[in-house]
């Protein structure tokens, strides 16, 4: 009888690791443009309004579409509105703002997981109510001695299995938690290679002509 409230916990959980799961190779994909000498390394390279387009031609040249990557899509709009605006200055808001923006989506691609967690035991303690009711009509207590007796076995099954409900809940919903945690904390970590990258290879190299 508690099964309705404990085959929707499964399901939430099963769906929330698959999640976590598929973040993981993105993350690996994203990491790889890390490696990218998008901007020239020798230390005579100037950035400015002039080379910009140039670098933007390389970074383009190197992957498909820079908007799948996190930073090449970061770099991409900063260079564009050094290229088309023509403001050093405006470089750095420009990868402030992006940081930001990219940091926002990544926390509310977890709003969905994190939903799980709060429902799984929620849905847990339901089907553990759903057991007790169904344990306790089990009880006979209009009958003698003999009959009491014989009804608390169905009775402490029953309690077994409510009780089991909410274990199972829990547990579900602990691991989908430090699951989620810890992809969720490689992803910020990434973010802040991110912007090392873009200090080191944007920010530094800037030069008003």
């Amino acid at each position: 009888n508690n099964l309705p409230a404990t085959i929707p916990a499964c399901l939430a959980f099963f769906v929330g690791m698959v999640i976590v799961s598929l973040k993981i190779p993105k993350l690996r994909l994203q990491r790889q443009a890390l490696d990218l000498a998008v901007v020239p390394q020798h230390q005579d390279f100037a950035l400015n309004e002039a080379t910009a387009k140039t670098v933007l031609e390389r970074m383009r040249s190197l992957v498909d579409d820079t908007r799948n990557f996190i930073l090449l899509n970061r770099i991409d709009r900063a260079l564009s509105g050094l290229h088309n605006i023509g403001g050093v200055s405006d470089v750095s808001t420009i990868l402030k703002g992006q940081a930001d923006n990219d940091e926002n989506q990544i926390a509310a691609s977890y709003a969905l997981i994190n939903a799980m967690v709060w429902a799984i035991p929620v849905l847990g303690f339901i089907g553990t109510v759903l057991g007790l009711k169904v344990a306790m009509s089990k009880f006979n207590l209009s009958g003698d001695a003999s009959q009491i007796k014989d009804s608390l076995g169905p009775v402490v099954s029953g309690l077994s299995t409510a009780f089991e409900t909410t274990l199972v809940g829990l547990v579900f919903a602990l691991l989908l938690h430090l699951s989620s945690d810890l992809v969720q904390q490689k992803e910020m970590d990434f973010l802040d290679q991110c912007n090392d990258y873009c200090h080191a290879n944007v920010l530094s190299k800037l030069r008003v002509r």
